[in-house]
């Protein structure tokens, strides 16, 4: 006998092959917005990461303006061939900056520059006074626990202000209770022409680790740190695409510069340059990857370019390729200048 032969029928494999396209589908489904969500949640992490970053990098050096010689009474400090203002006086002109503290504008469709120059030591700032007139190559003080060996040391007076490179570690002289300090014409492998200025006896002496004199900036798309004392630059962090920074005065308002003072009424007089109490910063960040094309080939992830002050400024992004394919954040923080804060010394121009 033959046996009962049995399958699927045609309309069965048919519902059978449906159901499987359909999931199918929402497996493709799934699988395309969970790495959307990927995208976006590594993007966003990302953005936050640089933020940080950049903040912490950006404010470290400018809370430090004036830091170790802002009591400095002259108007310029001569520092490796550099003149520095370090002192209340009228800039004239901008082959005379960088400042303590020097924003160039870049205007609305590029970034600005931010420099700093302070001072550092590892042991602190501490003050000291010459025992003996000195000269050209050395001098004696009471006191030398700040000046070491391989450093730097800021003489001044109620006139000028010299930075010297230390040469040799200080001797003391028991007998005559004082420390002799000899100065050199090189640090850190470069050539250091020291002042012929000599000081008094009771001039001030301090003693600095290093000086830096840092600038800030956006370089393709990537925020940097160029210190000009070491001559060495630094990659602080990708994806910061744009940088704008405020001049904020002891009245509660920020003002914008613009050919480095020359801004809005800002003029460089010593107690123009007093007013100054913080700075106000704002950045923007974009995410690292690029988001995917529409089905036509075009971006549509961001359709406007991100805003800055209350919406007054559009940054210009046109000149990355593909800038509407990333996402954007935009941050806004204030910087004290410390130094600046708690000198007394500043105090009198405000």
């Amino acid at each position: 006998m033959k046996k009962i032969q049995s399958g699927f029928s045609v309309i069965e494999l048919m519902v059978g092959i449906v159901i499987s396209l359909l999931v199918s589908i929402a497996v493709a489904g799934s699988a395309q917005f969970l790495n959307t969500q990927k995208r976006i949640t590594v993007g966003t992490n990302s953005v936050l990461e640089t933020l940080a970053i950049s903040y912490r990098e950006v404010s470290n050096d400018v809370k430090m303006v004036g830091y170790g010689v802002s009591s400095c009474p002259s108007t310029t400090v001569n520092v490796g061939g550099k003149t520095i203002h370090v002192g209340p006086t009228s800039i004239s002109a901008d082959t005379e900056v960088p400042l303590q503290l020097s924003i160039v504008d870049g205007g609305d469709s590029s970034s600005d520059t931010i420099t700093s120059f302070y001072g550092d030591s590892n042991t602190g700032i501490a003050y000291s006074f010459l025992k003996d007139d000195s000269t050209t190559s050395s001098f004696t003080t009471r006191y030398a626990g700040q000046v070491n060996a391989g450093g730097l040391v800021l003489l001044s007076d109620i006139t000028k202000c010299d930075v010297y490179a230390v040469s040799g570690t200080p001797t003391f002289d028991a007998t005559t209770n004082a420390t002799t300090v000899e100065l050199n014409t090189t640090f850190n492998g470069k050539a250091w022409t020291s002042s012929a200025n000599t000081y008094a006896a009771n001039s001030m002496v301090i003693g600095l680790s290093e000086l830096k004199l840092v600038t800030h900036s956006i370089v393709n798309n990537t925020l940097q740190e160029y210190n000009a004392i070491s001559d060495t630059t630094t990659k602080i962090a990708a994806n910061t695409v744009f940088l704008k920074a405020f001049y904020g005065l002891t009245d509660g308002t920020f003002v914008r510069a613009t050919g480095s003072w020359t801004n809005s009424g800002l003029v460089a007089t010593g107690s123009n340059i007093n007013r100054i109490r913080s700075v106000r910063v704002f950045l923007v960040v974009r995410e690292p990857v690029l988001n995917v094309k529409n089905t036509t080939g075009d971006c549509d992830t961001t359709l406007a370019a991100p805003t800055l002050f209350d919406d007054t400024v559009t940054v210009d992004l046109s000149a990355t390729t593909d800038w509407k394919c990333y996402r954007y954040k935009t941050v806004d923080f204030i910087i004290p200048l410390l130094n600046k804060v708690f000198n007394d010394a500043t105090a009198a121009g405000t």
